[in-house]
Parts: structure tokens; sequence; C-alpha cells
């Protein structure tokens, strides 16, 4: 029996880079709150400051040991203090680490995995020869708004990759654009919900940011058959999705009592193992006109 606990992340950044250090904290967060405030409680490990901005020994027991966990996943947030070769720079240190890394945990056969992410575009450096996932702040918006859009994505690509190696047990070698997450989502949403003068609603605002993200979606109202009975397939969307979320609007309430029960009763049927926890109902403010 293997007791060792079965995920470990690792949050790399160079010691004096400021805002990588920034994202790790935050990143920190997602994995190892409480569930009740978000987080997962997974075990969590930092880069070790030594006092010489060099990346920590790699598979060594007083360095980071991946085999430590039955997973590991080894996040190295790229910027350029991280590497800055001159003066006193450890940029090429850092490369070899990746490098080596990388060697340890070959795709779709290792049970552990690594994560470059690139912050600024000298972060690219970190592997010429391979995927660096792209994470510099996005411009045409307040940089506030950026950063948090750029820890949502990145502790995405985190949860997904974690998912494959717990699930399948290898995260598998596919084009970087075809990156799935092994979950999906079931959108289910009223007819009615959808602004058809303006197209700006709830449910297509969603898309679109779903859009940019590796994931699965699944919409009742364009992909249920023809023909096919609507509670059946409202039931079938619930079985077999992984993450379900249901949009109740204002127009969802107005709909006649006999539609609107039959489609909740539905969503809240209790043979469902999604939903044996019971449902999170999450308040959401667009616009005067789309209220959660």
């Amino acid at each position: 029996m293997d007791n060792r606990p079965p995920l470990h992340i690792h949050l790399l950044a160079h010691p004096k880079s400021d805002e990588a250090n920034k994202l790790a904290s935050a990143l920190m967060r997602r994995f190892v709150e409480p569930p009740a405030s978000g987080g997962l409680r997974i075990p969590v490990f930092f880069t070790p400051d030594r006092g010489d901005d060099l990346p920590p020994e790699l598979d060594t027991q007083y360095g980071l040991d991946i085999r430590a966990a039955q997973h590991s996943i080894i996040v190295v947030l790229a910027d350029e203090r991280m590497l800055r070769t001159v003066p006193s720079g450890t940029g090429d240190a850092w490369i070899a680490f990746v490098r080596r890394a990388v060697e340890l945990t070959p795709l779709d056969s290792s049970p552990h995995h690594v994560l470059p992410v690139a912050l600024d575009s000298e972060g690219f450096r970190l592997s010429d020869g391979h995927h660096i996932l792209p994470a510099t702040l996005a411009t045409g918006m307040k940089t506030d708004e950026a950063m948090d859009r750029r820890l949502a994505d990145v502790s995405f690509h985190v949860a997904a990759r974690a998912i494959q190696l717990l699930e399948h047990g290898k995260v598998p070698a596919i084009a970087p654009n075809r990156m799935r997450a092994p979950v999906t989502i079931f959108l289910s949403h009223a007819k009615a919900d959808l602004d058809e003068k303006q197209h700006d609603d709830p449910v297509r605002q969603t898309r679109v940011r779903l859009n940019e993200l590796p994931v699965d979606q699944w919409y009742d109202t364009q992909q249920i058959t023809t023909s096919q009975d609507f509670a059946e397939a409202i039931s079938a969307g619930i079985r077999d999705c992984s993450v379900m979320l249901a949009f109740q609007t204002d127009q969802t309430a107005s709909r006649p009592p006999r539609r609107r029960s039959r489609k909740w009763i539905v969503m809240r049927n209790p043979k469902n193992d999604h939903f044996g926890t019971g449902l999170m109902m999450i308040q959401w403010i667009c616009s005067s006109l789309w209220t959660y």
C-alpha cells in the first residue's frame, strides 16, 4: 500500500521576483485553504531561499523530491528576473533545472509533471524545445483585473493537470492547442435567459470565457436533439458532466411554474451522484438587467 500523499504541488519562482512570488502565494491559497474557503488543502511547497537565488536540488531528499508523493506537479513561474544572466544572474541554472526536470517526468508515462509558465516575454527563454504556458498580463484592462485573470488561468491549468495525474496516472502528450481538462461543464439555461437583441447576457458571457479555457462544454439548448424529451436530455447532461452551471435569472423565475419546476426537479434529482452534497448558489450581478 502506497502511504505517500496523493499529490504535491511545487510553486517555484525566483526568490527576488516580487511579481512571481506574489502569484505563487495566490496560487498557494487556491490549493491549500480549506474547501469551505475555496481551497483544496493540497500540500504546496515554495522555492527554498538559501540566499543563492538558485533552483532547488532536484530529486534529492533535502531538495525537491518528486517521489515524496504519488504525483508531483512542478510549476516554474519564469520571468526576466529568473532568467537574468548578468550581473550575478542564475538564468542558466534555472534553464538547466527545467531541462533536467522534464527529462525525469516524460509525458504519457511519468506520474509527475513539469508546468513551465512565462509571466513575461523573457519567461519563454526558460526552454527553447518545450511548450511554455503563456501567462503574460492581458492588455486593455486594469492591472488588478489582469492579475486576477492570470491567477485564474494558471490555477485552472494546474488543476487540470492534477486531475489528469490523479485519474490517469500521467499527463498525455498532445498538442498544446488540444490540451483539454478532463472535465465537462454542463451549462443549463432557459431560452428566455438569452438576450436576442444585444447578444450580451450571462450565458453568452460565460461561453465566451469558457471558450478560452481547455474545457468541454455542453449547452442544453444547443445540443439537445430535435424531438428529444427535454427532461431526459437534461438528466443525461447532468449524469455525464463533471460540473454543472445552472442559470436562474429573472427570466427563469418568470417562466410558467410547471416548466420551471420540471427543470429544477431534474437538476435536484437525489439519485444523481453529482449532487449528493447539494448545489452551490452563486450571486452574480452582470448588469441592471441580469441578476443572479
